[in-house]
């Protein structure tokens, strides 16, 4: 004999409900669901620079000649590498990870100088990031980040900074050289 589902059979079996649950109270802003759609934008295109500058870009062999000096081509890929890990750790779930990611990410680009040939880009993505980390700095509690970094991406040009790290990191990628 074949046993028929019910609902009521579903529940008592601890079936999942959908989406009937309201969202967190720190989730039913706009301003937290602007911040966490940033947050997905900027980790996501981290993860893509890090994978592409650590190892998963072209052969050495069908790169372009280098246009700069190796030395501060090694140093700038070094400083994006290290601000694009800052970001990948970063989750809405936990505003301990953003402040960190965003202050981290932020400083991994002022060690460095940039290449000459994307130096405007680089100051771009590295104004965009140190004004959210400097929203941070005065915020307290954990509860306020996601709001802090709404408030401060709401402020700023975006697109913008999505197209200039585009531009670094397809620079880099190339090993410095202009293509």
């Amino acid at each position: 004999m074949r046993a028929t589902r019910t609902r009521r059979g579903a529940r008592r079996r601890g079936a999942p409900r959908g989406l009937r649950r309201p969202l967190p109270p720190g989730w039913a802003r706009r301003s937290s669901l602007a911040a966490s759609a940033a947050v997905g934008l900027l980790l996501g295109v981290a993860t893509g620079l890090g994978v592409d500058v650590l190892g998963g870009g072209s052969p050495p062999d069908a790169r372009p000649e280098v246009s700069v000096e190796p030395a501060t081509c090694a140093q700038a890929q070094v400083a994006w590498s290290r601000a694009a890990a800052a970001q990948v750790a970063m989750s809405g779930d936990d505003p301990g990870t953003l402040r960190r990611g965003f202050v981290e990410a932020s400083a991994a680009l002022t060690t460095a100088s940039p290449p000459e040939p994307v130096a405007a880009d680089w100051r771009t993505v590295s104004d965009y990031l140190a004004a959210v980390a400097a929203a941070l700095e005065d915020v307290k509690g954990d509860s306020e980040v996601t709001g802090a970094v709404a408030g401060a991406l709401d402020e700023l040009d975006t697109p913008a900074m999505t197209a200039a790290f585009d531009r670094v990191t397809r620079y880099l990628k190339a090993g410095c050289a202009a293509g």
